[in-house]
């Protein structure tokens, strides 16, 4: 785990949730740039979410609530106010994998299986929505229940040709200047120079850790 200072956006979801600022009545009608705008952003990603699943569990919730009628139970995040769909397939495949499923979340924009926030060139970088509130003055986390190096969240700091570089999306995340990382360690790619051993896996971490304490980060 990275920590920088204080955790203002987490980026881990496909669903965002913004919270509005609240004025008190007797400053109603002062002039207040923050109200409405939204405090914190998260982003959600479940991992093969899509609507088949969502409308799998949503029936399930309705069938469990009453066997005698035939009504799905709507989860939290179909009942926001706010709602949105983004298509996730790869630009060479109809089924996608984590790197261009991540890239068109984070980006927007399509690219390969396999390739992380680059186009389908593997030369030209994509923006991703983590840079540019980072650009904006916001602090910025990613949290992932895997390593912190997999693709998925790999794709909102790193710019890669292979989701297999383990390495140089372990130097990119440093680089990326974000405020708070926090997953389950690093990883060798085992087609690199690195043998995937323990001890050289060791060696890996503990030269990430060392360049990120060089960076001002706290490492646990």
């Amino acid at each position: 785990m990275l920590r920088r200072k204080i955790l203002s956006i987490f980026i881990v979801a496909l669903f965002a949730v913004f919270s509005t600022v609240s004025c008190d009545k007797k400053d109603s009608k002062k002039k207040d740039s923050s109200a409405g705008k939204a405090k914190y952003v998260f982003l959600f990603i479940g991992d093969g979410v899509g609507m088949p699943q969502i409308t799998a569990a949503e029936v399930y919730k309705g069938a469990i609530a009453s066997s005698s009628t035939i009504k799905p139970t709507l989860l939290n995040m179909t009942q926001l106010p706010a709602q949105g769909f983004a298509t996730t397939y790869s630009s060479n495949s109809y089924i996608t994998d984590s790197a261009a499923a991540g890239t068109a979340i984070a980006t927007g924009k399509k690219t390969e299986s396999g390739v992380i926030s680059m186009g389908e060139d593997k030369t030209t970088s994509y923006k991703t929505i983590a840079e540019m509130a980072k650009d904006a003055g916001m602090k910025v986390g990613i949290v992932s229940s895997v390593s912190i190096d997999h693709a998925t969240p790999a794709t909102f700091y790193s710019h890669q040709k292979s989701g297999n570089d383990y390495e140089e999306i372990g130097q990119q995340l440093l680089d990326s200047n974000f405020d708070y990382f926090a997953g389950g360690g690093f990883r060798v790619n085992k087609y690199s120079g690195y043998n995937k051993t323990a001890d050289n896996t060791t060696a890996l971490m503990t030269q990430l850790e060392t360049d990120a304490k060089a960076k001002g980060y706290t490492f646990a």
